[in-house]
This record gives C-alpha cells, structure tokens and sequence, in this order.
C-alpha cells in the first residue's frame, strides 16, 4: 500500500493520496518500530492487572447500552427528521 502510494498509477487505481519519499520511510520505520514494541509490552506488561476492568467492561453481552442511553435511543427513534 505503500509503495502504491508513492506511484501515480497507485493513487490514481486505487484512490490513495501521492505521498513523498519522507513519508514512505516514515511509514516503515513507524510500521517496523511496532513489532519489537508488541514483543516488549507481551513480556514486560501482566495482563492481570487489567482483568479487572475487563471483567467490568463487557462489550459482547446482552445489556451493552446502559439505560440512561436506552431511554436516549428512544427518544430519537420516535422524533422525526427532515
């Protein structure tokens, strides 16, 4: 994706924006610095500390929306728009 962008046949075919060479190298060097930062933060960071706010937070369950949105979806499902 990248290298398409720097190209105009990229950026014309598939809507991209042309980029300049700063910002292809930038791409990489920000891409590549995130796999030694995965590996860092999977060893040195416990997961067990945010077991806590993860038991909390349940975004697949059945009541997702509290009810004070509820009472708001509501509403605005009754009003009309123009």
């Amino acid at each position: 994706m990248l290298l398409m962008a720097t190209e105009s046949f990229g950026s014309t075919i598939l809507g991209l924006a042309e980029m300049t060479p700063l910002q292809y190298i930038l791409g990489w060097v920000f891409g590549v610095l995130t796999v030694p930062l995965y590996i860092v933060t999977n060893r040195f960071i416990d997961d067990k500390k945010f077991t806590v706010i993860m038991n909390k937070i349940d975004l697949e369950g059945e009541d997702v929306i509290p009810e004070k949105l509820r009472k708001w979806q509501k509403k605005l499902e009754h009003t009309t728009t123009i």
